[in-house]
């Protein structure tokens, strides 16, 4: 798969957004075949990815907490905290605690994190599909940027 989509500029957004990149984490014929730099390059993208979608689903949490007196389904706020989880679990796993270039990205983020981290962006993506949105919760929206 060409992860560089020339309609959409380099990037997803939305659902389409989990499944791009779900996608290229899986797809070990592009790290097996690209140079230290560009693999450190993927690894930067994908920490500011999630990052963001921590991010976004915490503050969506505080949000919703803060407004529940005018939230009629309460499970939602559960709902919420357990996709913010996920998303915080996902950038536990990518926060090396120090820069990672070049050789130093290969070793840290191998493919059994990259699996791992697939496994719990689809898990998140399911919770956020039990919201019975798209895009994805409220108009916050999943960006993916593909390189």
């Amino acid at each position: 798969m060409d992860s560089v989509n020339k309609e959409s500029n380099g990037y997803a957004t939305g659902y389409q957004a989990y499944e791009v990149w779900h996608q290229d984490l899986l797809d070990d014929k592009w790290y097996e075949s690209n140079n230290d730099d560009q693999f450190a390059r993927r690894f930067s993208v994908n920490q500011f990815c999630s990052l963001a979608l921590m991010d976004a689903r915490k503050s969506a949490v505080v949000y919703l907490s803060d407004s529940s007196s005018l939230i009629t389904e309460k499970d939602i706020i559960h709902l919420f905290e357990a996709i913010a989880d996920k998303a915080m679990q996902i950038h536990k796993m990518l926060d090396s605690g120090e820069s990672l270039d070049g050789p130093k990205a290969r070793i840290f983020w191998t493919k059994d994190m990259r699996c791992k981290q697939a496994q719990l962006l689809n898990e998140l993506c399911e919770l956020e599909h039990l919201m019975g949105t798209d895009p994805p919760i409220f108009g916050i929206t999943t960006i993916y940027f593909c390189i």
